[in-house]
């Protein structure tokens, strides 16, 4: 086991993190060309042990704001008010 700067490298004691990350927009630099005038890059950093809670609450948002289906924010469109519900939820569901 490694100790740099207080840091334990050892990442078979429990520290695992799963990453998920999601981007939307045009990535282009060059705004003269780009489609829109964002690029938001989204993501979701957890411990194993809490994936499974991770997994329901996600999958409780995709059945009650998506019937189901796949979790888009192109399907919630220009709904300010479900966009706003659902930003909510996510906020009452954090690990």
């Amino acid at each position: 086991m490694s100790n740099i700067n207080g840091y334990n490298s050892n990442m078979s004691e429990g520290f695992e993190r799963y990453i998920f990350i999601d981007a939307s927009g045009q990535p282009s630099l060059d705004v003269e060309k780009a489609r829109n005038s964002h690029f938001i890059i989204v993501s979701i950093i957890a411990q194993y042990h809490e994936l499974d809670l991770l997994s329901s609450n996600l999958q409780r948002i995709a059945d009650t704001q998506f019937s189901g289906g796949e979790i888009k924010s192109s399907t919630v469109g220009s709904n300010d008010a479900r966009r706003l519900k659902i930003i909510d939820y996510l906020k009452k569901s954090a690990i």
